[in-house]
């Protein structure tokens, strides 16, 4: 992308969205293109961008015609949620809408769920209605995994260690920093919480420092919700884990399935095995989706 593309192609066609009332928005911007965006004025500078970003969601119509930019597709897809949300709020249709991840927390709390919970976060993540007895195959998925629990800022596991299992997100979040040279600066489970997002840039770096003192600061590169899958690209390359992860908040609960827990579940109930092949595939491509390394 040279200077001229970026504002012929990139710089008109946000433009002409701004004219429509449509939003511009680019995920996973190489470094060099992104500096050549900013430069050249297709996108806003980086504190202008953070500003704005604040401000719109804080219902302040301010269309200014530029290219907004996020790290990962998750982060344009929660923000541009959010904005559908507030837009269906302020017309009087506040319940048309309610979150996938509610509805999944209501389903997890519940006591008299009819299903296991993991049966409703396949249901979710796979984003199709499954049958009664595929829902049944899954309410057996018991015996596959361990279920762990975690308190606000343990490691859940670390950076170039064995990827031995991979985790699915039952309760609460967990916080995958960016590196850092003191990683044992993660230590408040305060400065952890998913929930301080809502007051804090969803841009192409979000203002989330976990160390206790400027000097040390660092940042979240995402958070896992419930639901959330993590550690599946490691763990299935079999290669040294690529980055930490630590819970956000005290009773933070995983489910950790082992390759010796798939194994069994290869031989004891395949029709399972294959419903949860299907539901890694569908995480990884999310994963590749949302790579930030560019290496």
């Amino acid at each position: 992308l040279d200077a001229s593309a970026a504002t012929s192609c990139f710089g008109q066609l946000a433009k002409l969205c701004e004219k429509r009332g449509i939003f511009l928005f680019a995920a996973g911007v190489l470094p060099r293109v992104e500096c050549m965006l900013r430069s050249h004025e297709v996108s806003l500078k980086f504190e202008e961008e953070v500003e704005w970003k604040q401000s719109i969601l804080l219902n302040e119509d301010k269309r200014n015609g530029k290219l907004i930019l996020f790290e990962t597709l998750f982060e344009a897809l929660e923000f541009s949620e959010r904005l559908l949300i507030q837009s269906k709020s302020r017309h009087g249709h506040e319940n048309l809408i309610r979150s996938d991840v509610s509805q999944l927390n209501s389903h997890l709390i519940d006591s008299n769920s009819s299903h296991h919970k993991l049966t409703y976060i396949f249901t979710n993540i796979l984003r199709e209605e499954l049958s009664e007895d595929e829902k049944s195959l899954i309410d057996g998925i018991g015996p596959y995994y361990e279920e762990t629990t975690f308190r606000g800022g343990e490691p859940i596991f670390q950076k170039d260690t064995h990827p031995d299992a991979f985790y699915i997100v039952l309760k609460g979040a967990v916080a995958v920093p960016r590196d850092r040279k003191r990683s044992e600066k993660i230590a408040s489970p305060k400065v952890l919480s998913s929930s301080n997002l809502m007051e804090m840039s969803l841009s192409s770096s979000n203002l989330m420092a976990i160390g206790d003192d400027d000097t040390s600061s660092s940042l979240i590169s995402s958070f896992h919700n419930v639901g959330g899958i993590f550690g599946y690209c490691d763990f299935l390359l079999k290669r040294q884990r690529t980055f930490h992860a630590y819970a956000s908040g005290d009773a933070t609960a995983v489910a950790r399935f082992t390759s010796q827990s798939l194994e069994t579940m290869k031989r004891d109930d395949w029709p399972l095995y294959v419903i949860v092949q299907n539901l890694l595939l569908q995480a990884s491509l999310m994963d590749l989706a949302n790579c930030t390394c560019h290496n």
